[in-house]
């Protein structure tokens, strides 16, 4: 799955509708990770698949540390 597509327009797009239906209702971490994947890619970087993939790596990395810290730790 690619969460993160680049199109030859210069089209960035966060493919979300992708993420299971509990993930997608939590538009403020989609907000919040999209604007720091703008920042990670600004208009005039040349755009590799390297790039691509690495900003999927990040978004999987970020999405997984924003669900971890809404859930409540269990204390054993």
């Amino acid at each position: 799955m690619q969460l993160i597509q680049y199109f030859s327009d210069g089209t960035l797009v966060f493919n979300w509708e992708q993420l299971p239906e509990k993930i997608r209702a939590r538009e403020d971490i989609r907000d919040k990770i999209f604007n720091e994947i703008q920042q990670k890619l600004k208009v005039n970087d040349q755009v590799t698949s390297l790039a691509i993939l690495d900003l999927n790596k990040y978004v999987i990395n970020r999405l997984s540390t924003e669900i971890k810290s809404c859930i409540p730790q269990k204390k054993h």
